[in-house]
């Protein structure tokens, strides 16, 4: 074994996780095969967040290889579970705005809004963001019942009526839904 294994494995016995850990992001610097990096980046974030018990520090791990490697959803889904546990809403909001950006298929972007959507709506308070993501899926995706639905429960409220019809009026025109148009115009 090299002498860098040596020194893991008797740190990891001892229980020195900072260390071990700030030994790991050394090895990650020095990496030249991106698939060796990413692999000391995932386990120098695990041993923050299990070891350490600092998620905080997991995350910022993970996002920086995020940065490099903005295809992997393996990574984002760690960031959404990790910002999703300790609360941070905001932040949560801010990655999955971000994820959904970058994702190229239609279903895996329009499940990322639904999240995005169901977050604003339920821990962040802000329908009417809700209602805009709900509105980018049926922008794209006319189709997308769940959205759909989402959009039709805001239609009693008349603060967020006319925000939820602007975007149901014409996918239900299109559709030839005259009653679910009436409905909606009312």
């Amino acid at each position: 074994a090299s002498p860098v294994a040596l020194l893991e494995g008797a740190l990891e016995r001892w229980g020195e996780w900072a260390e071990l850990r700030e030994l790991i992001e050394e090895q990650a610097t020095r990496a030249t095969d991106p698939n060796q990096r990413a692999g000391l980046l995932r386990r120098s974030a695990r041993i923050a967040e299990e070891n350490l018990k600092n998620r905080e520090s997991a995350v910022t791990t993970l996002q920086a290889l995020w940065e490099e490697r903005p295809d992997d959803r393996t990574v984002a889904a760690e960031i959404e579970r990790l910002l999703g546990a300790d609360a941070r809403f905001t932040d949560l909001a801010d990655h999955l705005a971000l994820w959904a950006s970058r994702e190229p298929g239609l279903a895996e972007r329009n499940a990322i809004l639904m999240r995005l959507a169901a977050l604003h709506e339920d821990k962040l308070e802000n329908a009417e963001s809700a209602i805009d993501r709900y509105g980018e899926i049926v922008e794209r995706d006319p189709g997308n019942l769940a959205a759909l639905r989402a959009l039709g429960r805001y239609l009693p409220n008349p603060n967020l009526r006319h925000r939820a019809a602007r975007i149901l009026e014409p996918v239900l025109r299109a559709r030839g839904a005259s009653v679910d148009l009436v409905t909606v115009l009312e």
